[in-house]
């Protein structure tokens, strides 16, 4: 079965880390496949795998990742991929994550820097009452390649939880959208909770208070190091990336300020038009840009900095505090305050 990657905008685009494919290629020779099979119709060699400056685009991810369905692999090689990708193998992103105080801190890693963590498969959070959905979104979208790149995420996830945890990610539930029961016992040996397939999306549900589960390896003087590293690794791939990308970078230039579609494309110096339509080809509308935006600035000003909600309503460019704390609300499922407590780790004791 040949899979066709789409043709899309953000696919191609050219802005992130090589690492993924270096692992696939070396996890793939186990199963028999060749790297000249692998890097078919990528542009890529061997010289460009070992050379760290190479910035790759999803669509080449995803086609070194379509090699191993079109040659008959399935389950067995998608978690053998994503056990692969450990936090060492992500570099300082990997050990930005693994040395946060908490899982909590973990995941705003994941949401300042998702260049570096280079997103076949978008990984956002949603809070319900008690539980966290922690969603597996395909961010590739090619006939014949979902469940695998669901499996290696979710893999993926698993693995390095338990690495940074230091104990089995609780996972209460984990979700899918196929029929897996195929390979079940996989599956079972894999996540150790009760699966439910046929779901509306992929995701791991698991009681929210987690967040606050500290980390293992969890070092102040090291995270800060990688965080470091981390911006300026970012600051550098997103000069290749995606329109959606610069915009990003703008509105983080200019908090505080109008962050109106006509502000931003004046600051662009093109139309509003021109603007939305480019955001357009990309797969997002300038309305959800900016929510992301502003709920990882959120985030982020909370844990890292505990600034006053005035204070971060007023660098987000709200008008009222009121208006910031109505939409935290509506986009996490809990009040500032709430989620203010997730910071402060649990005593595993």
């Amino acid at each position: 079965m040949k899979i066709e990657i789409p043709a899309s905008t953000h696919l191609q685009e050219l802005g992130y880390p090589v690492f993924k494919i270096h692992s696939a290629v070396r996890v793939g020779k186990q199963f028999g496949l060749s790297r000249n099979v692998m890097l078919k119709g990528t542009g890529l060699d061997e010289d460009a795998l070992s050379d760290t400056t190479t910035i790759v685009s999803l669509g080449q991810v995803a086609s070194v990742y379509a090699s191993f369905v079109e040659n008959g692999l399935g389950t067995e090689a998608a978690f053998a991929l994503g056990k692969a990708l450990t936090p060492i193998q992500y570099g300082a992103f990997g050990v930005a994550i693994a040395t946060a105080t908490s899982m909590a801190g973990g995941f705003d890693t994941v949401f300042l820097y998702p260049e570096l963590e280079c997103p076949v498969v978008r990984m956002p959070l949603e809070f319900h009452e008690d539980m966290t959905h922690h969603i597996f979104k395909d961010n590739i979208q090619a006939t014949g390649l979902h469940r695998f790149l669901i499996e290696v995420q979710t893999a993926m996830a698993v693995t390095f939880m338990e690495t940074v945890n230091g104990a089995p990610f609780p996972i209460q539930e984990a979700w899918f959208t196929y029929d897996g029961a195929d390979e079940k016992a996989r599956y079972d040996a894999l996540f150790g909770c009760p699966l439910r397939f046929g779901q509306p999306y992929n995701a791991f549900l698991f009681e929210t208070r987690a967040l606050k589960l500290p980390y293992v390896e969890a070092n102040a003087l090291i995270n800060a190091d990688m965080n470091d590293l981390c911006s300026r690794q970012s600051l550098r791939l997103r000069k290749n990336q995606l329109f959606a990308s610069r915009v990003t970078a703008l509105m983080t230039a200019n908090l505080a300020a109008s962050l109106t579609a006509d502000a931003v494309s004046a600051q662009l110096g093109i139309s509003e038009r021109t603007l939305r339509r480019k955001l357009e080809d990309e797969g997002v509308t300038f309305k959800a840009l900016l929510q992301q935006f502003r709920l990882r600035s959120a985030v982020h000003m909370i844990r890292n900095h505990r600034l006053a909600v005035d204070e971060i309503a007023h660098r987000l460019g709200y008008s009222a505090p009121s208006n910031f704390r109505s939409a935290f609300k509506s986009w996490t499922g809990l009040t500032v305050g709430e989620f203010s407590n997730l910071e402060e780790p649990l005593n595993r004791d």
